[in-house]
């Protein structure tokens, strides 16, 4: 059965992990694993146990450091150093680096793939047919297997080999050019912190003392133990050996911020999506003597300082749970932004053909839409300056701040005493004990006097005081009247004016001098409570609408609110709010509820994304556009396709999402054709999701290139926003991977 399979598999992983760089020996007590796990430097890490090569840290000296003291060890002998020596900090020295070997060499490319078996059989096949040598070599760049024949000393006598397999059949093929590789190993002195030299070994081991502490090392903390060797360019990479699940609490805060995405059923998935990643790819670092690295070429890890209680969560719920297809653990891809449809990962990585990842739409499904309908015909009502009113006035009815039988006259002034009122009301709102500290104002109050009672009211004369200052005052200078004020008004009037609680006249006035107009008080109070958060205002996205209630999501909390009778419907669009009669909502939309009594809704606000209805329509860059001068396109082109001067870019084929997967390049020195993911690196874009615009100048040449797109990352498997909108529309971390791999399951591996 497949489920023990898996099991099976994951019972061993401690062993294959651990070995896999070639150094462990089972004759030692150090370095044998168990199936619970493994003894490092004494201190016992519980399987499954991942090794993760930290190049960030890599250098010519790397320190660690322990508040509790490390414990240090020596390998292969696996003997301890200075057991009986306190160590808070040991330094590492590149003392000695075998010789290696130098210049380069030119290899011709036949294909990137993501299957390492379908890349080894066709190396075998090349190197049967003609007689050629062949390598598979894993890119950390691509996340793909590139199968390279031959090596070459130039350029020239690689375009000899390339020319033989185009005479084969292998039409798609590029010149590489690499760094010959250097032989790896040397020898590592320790040094404590009062300079001693302690210790001198081809690979050092440490790990903390105390039962808690972590190892610290570049200003990055680590849970586990850490493994010192010489890497192949002649420095030392600290290995962190780490339980698999504690590695995963400082993968998916980094890979999926908690902050920005609070969904816990989103974070769940990236958790289960990064746990498969590490399962499935482990090993790829082996002769560097690691698993996988800790960049964006494998996942980003950072270490325990990043761990956050979300994602912690998030890993401890889904604890030992992977993704799998047919029984095996997946390649499970997954990129920040699709641009609202993933794409088939054969179009992306050609040669791929993967059945699980196929691409998909990412948006909600037409039952998760929800409507409302009001009971009235909503009438408008316009303010002095030509917009609407009927928001302020239903918002501030509805808090029991402006009375329910008011009757506008908007072209109207106000009040003292009215306004003073009001004033009283919001304060309470506010939850401010302030209804004695209200001034008593004339009759017919002017904006100034308005602004400095509501300044006191709502208390906030003293932060005035501090946020802006006499000189801040220049700003207003274009305004009429502000010479005639005290600086205290002034500096009030500026901080309104900074918060948009106030704004200038259609005209262009800001006259503080004049009457206070009914349009201008009801703004005013208005935005000040929605500035504040008063009670009784409700922001979030919709999840769904049902039996009368409107449900949304404020951060990880999930509400319920009734609509009341009579409740009026608003539909914003940037800055203007506009009454309706009824309105269509998609899973995700922005949300205000305001509240009679902290109870019913009496008015409800609805942002419709203008970006659509795409589940990741939320990221910033869901739309991009990027511009280049033809020089600045030649030289970005010219790494993998030097054709001189573009006088032309041609797309050949669109992938399932409308990306563009392959792309002819016509230069005025000859012409490519790049596929899949080659499309996006030649062109420096964020995605292969965009159309090609260009500008001409007046003597009829291309001025600028421009190409506006969606999205960023490669667009296959996971989509990041995506799953964050899926959560938010109230589906479970299960149903989100299923929706993003096709025919998974996710299964429990340990």
């Amino acid at each position: 059965m497949p489920g023990r399979k898996i099991v099976a598999a994951a019972l061993l992983l401690a062993v294959v992990l651990t070995t896999a760089c070639g150094t462990a020996r089972r004759t030692t007590r150090e370095t044998q694993p168990t199936r619970e796990g493994i003894v490092v430097a004494g201190r016992f890490i519980a399987a499954p146990v991942m090794r993760i090569g930290l190049e960030g840290a890599a250098g010519t000296v790397v320190t660690v450091k322990a508040p509790g003291g490390i414990a240090l060890v020596s390998l292969p002998e696996g003997k301890r150093v200075a057991p009986d020596k306190p160590l808070g900090q040991v330094s590492f020295f590149v003392a000695e680096v075998s010789a290696g070997v130098s210049g380069e060499i030119h290899r011709v490319q036949i294909a990137s793939l993501r299957n390492k078996q379908q890349a080894e059989k066709l190396a075998a096949d090349v190197r049967r047919k003609l007689d050629l040598t062949v390598v598979v070599r894993f890119s950390s760049q691509t996340r793909t297997w590139r199968v390279q024949a031959g090596e070459a000393a130039s350029r020239t006598q690689a375009a000899a080999i390339e020319k033989k397999l185009r005479a084969a059949g292998y039409a798609e093929t590029w010149v590489v050019r690499d760094a010959a590789a250097p032989v790896s190993g040397g020898t590592i002195s320790a040094v404590d912190a009062s300079g001693r030299r302690i210790a001198a070994s081809a690979i050092f081991r440490c790990a903390p003392r105390g039962g808690d502490s972590l190892l610290e090392s570049s200003g990055s903390r680590y849970r586990g133990a850490l493994e010192l060797r010489v890497s192949r360019e002649g420095r030392i990479i600290p290995v962190n050996i780490v339980n698999l699940d504690d590695y995963l609490c400082g993968v998916v805060p980094v890979e999926m911020s908690p902050t920005v995405f609070p969904q816990l059923e989103a974070l769940k998935a990236q958790a289960v999506a990064a746990r498969t990643y590490a399962y499935k790819n482990r090993g790829q670092y082996s002769a560097e003597g690691y698993d996988i690295c800790e960049s964006a070429r494998c996942q980003v890890y950072n270490g325990a300082g990043v761990e956050h209680e979300l994602t912690d969560r998030a890993v401890r719920q889904t604890a030992g749970e992977v993704i799998t297809y047919g029984g095996e653990p997946v390649n499970a891809l997954f990129t920040s932004t699709c641009g609202g449809h993933t794409e088939d990962a054969a179009n992306i990585f050609p040669g791929d053909e993967v059945a699980y990842l196929k691409g998909v739409v990412c948006e909600p499904e037409a039952e998760l839409f929800s409507s409302v309908a009001s009971e009235d015909e909503p009438g408008i009502t316009y303010g002095a300056d030509g917009l609407p009113l009927d928001l302020e006035l239903a918002a501030l009815k509805t808090l029991g701040v402006v009375e329910r039988d008011f009757q506008a006259q908007p072209r109207e002034g106000l009040s003292g005493r009215q306004w003073s009122l009001w004033l009283e009301k919001a304060a309470a709102r506010l939850g401010l004990r302030q209804a004695d500290s209200v001034p008593q104002l004339p009759d017919d109050p002017d904006l100034k006097e308005a602004i400095v009672a509501a300044a006191t009211a709502v208390g906030w004369l003293e932060r005035i005081d501090r946020q802006v200052t006499d000189g801040d005052l220049m700003i207003l200078a274009d305004f009429e009247g502000v010479g005639a004020i005290d600086p205290a008004a002034a500096r009030a009037a500026l901080y309104f004016l900074r918060l948009g609680l106030i704004g200038p006249e259609p005209d262009g006035r800001l006259a503080f001098g004049d009457p206070l107009g009914q349009t201008a008080a009801l703004r005013m109070l208005h935005r000040l409570l929605r500035h504040e958060a008063a009670r009784g205002i409700i922001a979030g996205r919709l999840v769904r609408v049902e039996s009368g209630r409107v449900v949304l999501r404020r951060k990880e909390a999930v509400e319920q609110h009734t609509l009341g009778a009579g409740a009026r419907l608003f539909k914003r669009f940037q800055e203007y709010t506009v009454p309706v009669r009824s309105l269509q909502m998609a899973p995700g939309d922005e949300l205000i509820l305001f509240l009679r009594d902290n109870k019913e809704v009496g008015a409800l606000v609805h942002s419709p994304s203008l970006e659509g209805i795409a589940s990741d329509r939320s990221s910033r860059y869901f739309q991009w556009d990027v511009q280049y001068s033809p020089e600045e396109l030649r030289e970005k082109i010219k790494r993998y396709a030097d054709v001189g001067p573009i006088v032309e870019l041609r797309p050949l084929r669109y992938g399932v999402s409308e990306r563009i997967v392959e792309l002819e390049v016509v230069g005025g020195e000859g012409r490519a054709v790049l596929k899949g993911l080659q499309i996006r690196w030649a062109l420096g874009l964020r995605e292969n999701l965009f159309v090609i615009e260009k500008r001409y100048g007046e003597r009829g040449l291309v001025e600028t290139w421009r190409f506006i797109g969606k999205g960023w990352g490669h667009g296959v498997g996971l989509c990041q926003v995506g799953a964050s909108g899926m959560a938010i529309a109230g589906k479970s971390y299960s149903e989100i991977l299923r929706h993003y791999y096709t025919g998974v399951e996710v299964e429990k591996l340990y």
